[in-house]
């Protein structure tokens, strides 16, 4: 496949039949940001709290009667990389806040000044991090879009031993829309900032680390989610990542939204009714091995 078709496969806002390519990469930034607004106005939070550096930062959102043993989603954004969507984790606080979860959403260097090693890196920072800031939490859950999904993905090949941390710390994943396989993106676009080679990104795509996954994250449950009019590279990838780890004996769900795409099926995670996110919550408090 040329380049040019591959542009378009991984150019997820050109498959929206909402609205132009421009008009949707513009929505889904203001849906994220009056998301993010609201949830600060109703929730006990702290914004923009470092785990690294000033770059790499937070945002943690707690019920007022929150209890020692809360379980915690923490969510990592898309934005192919390259973009500091953060804003994008107000989507879940709106739903997940109010069933006592504490929900945290994180930011990390991104291309070009941050190479995808790093990202990686970054993230399982982060998750110690909470971990250290929340002891007693009975389980975190990590979660991630696009290319969130990706990093996400990476950290169920963690071995959080070397952290001082059980192998069991994260409980279960949510991989929405997520990049299983980054060896496309090298010969596209996106690689233009990324700049990552052939090798590397085998050594960093999710679907290389089946049998690492499916040895340190047997316990956890996974729940993959793509939209039904999103591109058909990332449906490819969002099934048969699925499948690979089901066939390693892992308890997976695959989702496929119908009627939206690669933005509102993340949009819709504020919703109380919205099917994902009634799946996830019901994960998150042991109903839905």
């Amino acid at each position: 496949m040329d380049t040019e078709d591959l542009d378009v496969l991984y150019s997820s806002s050109k498959w929206s039949t909402r609205m132009s390519a421009d008009e949707i990469v513009d929505d889904h930034i203001q849906k994220g940001q009056d998301a993010t607004k609201q949830a600060k106005l109703i929730y006990r939070n702290e914004a923009n709290v470092p785990y690294k550096d000033e770059i790499c930062n937070m945002d943690i959102f707690q019920p007022d009667d929150v209890t020692p043993d809360a379980p915690i989603f923490i969510f990592t954004h898309g934005g192919l990389w390259q973009a500091p969507l953060k804003d994008d984790g107000g989507h879940f606080v709106l739903s997940l806040v109010k069933h006592g979860i504490i929900t945290v959403s994180l930011t990390y260097t991104v291309a070009p000044k941050g190479t995808l090693r790093q990202m990686v890196e970054e993230v399982e920072e982060a998750i110690v991090f909470i971990a250290k800031r929340f002891p007693h939490s009975r389980g975190i859950f990590v979660g991630g879009h696009s290319a969130g999904g990706h990093l996400a993905a990476m950290m169920l090949t963690v071995d959080w031993t070397k952290h001082g941390l059980p192998q069991d710390l994260i409980k279960g994943a949510l991989l929405v829309s997520g990049l299983f396989d980054v060896c496309p993106i090298v010969h596209t676009y996106v690689n233009d900032e990324l700049k990552i080679t052939e090798e590397e990104a085998k050594k960093l795509s999710p679907n290389t680390h089946i049998k690492e996954t499916c040895q340190l994250s047997s316990h956890c449950p996974i729940i993959v989610v793509v939209g039904e009019e999103d591109s058909p590279a990332f449906k490819k990838q969002s099934w048969e990542y699925g499948q690979q780890l089901k066939d390693g004996g892992l308890a997976v769900k695959v989702m496929e939204v119908k009627g939206h795409d690669h933005f509102h099926v993340l949009h819709d995670f504020a919703k109380d009714d919205y099917e994902p996110t009634k799946k996830l919550i019901k994960m998150i408090n042991g109903q839905d091995k």
